[in-house]
């Protein structure tokens, strides 16, 4: 272990197997020591899409990750007033980490709208940019700025969203297997994602 830590953001509107196998196998690729589930406080980039309480979608994280000692959960853009910007994320996270230069996981997708984030050289200056690959992935269409200056996983991330499982829910089908057993009563005991309509996913999910 390097005893580095892997940044890994999202909605997580809710959290899945998906984003289990991807923090587990990302730790193992990269040999870090823990892998920090941060749950978006007020994302930028969703639009008018609507999300669960951001108690929520943390306390869905905190019950998915028990049990995994590499998993921690932050509640840093939760606590964090305005909008919820990695650059920010990253910076504050490499303070508690007294410097150190984290690792930030995002998915291919995110990679193409990265230049629309905040800050984006500095996020690419101030971690380790990594990348979730999809099925038909090329590394070599990135955009030509950020080409070479990311590192691409080797395992492709499994094709499962959150929006796929929000509307399983509201159409009543069974959502077993697909999230943690916690995760699922916790949706069911609360009443998540009935009647809801979906306005689309984004890239963490």
């Amino acid at each position: 272990m390097t005893g580095r830590t892997v940044i890994f953001g999202g909605t997580f509107d809710p959290i899945h197997i998906a984003h289990l196998a991807l923090a587990e196998g990302a730790a193992d690729e990269l040999g870090a020591e823990r892998v920090l589930f941060v749950p978006a406080g007020t994302p930028p980039h969703k639009g008018g899409a609507r999300l669960s309480a951001a108690k929520q979608r943390l306390r869905m994280v905190e019950l998915a990750v028990l049990g995994n000692d590499r998993f921690a959960v932050s509640r840093v853009e939760i606590d964090r007033e305005g909008r919820s910007y990695a650059v920010d994320t990253i910076r504050q996270i490499a303070r508690e980490e007294n410097g150190g230069r984290p690792l930030y996981l995002i998915g291919a997708d995110s990679l193409a709208d990265l230049g629309s984030w905040r800050e984006p050289d500095a996020i690419l200056e101030e971690a380790e940019v990594v990348v979730a690959p999809r099925p038909g992935f090329d590394p070599e269409r990135a955009p030509g700025d950020r080409r070479g200056r990311v590192r691409v996983l080797a395992t492709p991330r499994l094709d499962l969203s959150a929006t796929a499982i929000r509307e399983k829910v509201r159409r009543g089908e069974s959502i077993r297997y697909l999230v943690p057993d916690a995760v699922r009563d916790y949706i069911e005991r609360h009443g998540l994602y009935v009647e809801r309509k979906e306005r689309g996913d984004g890239a963490a999910g």
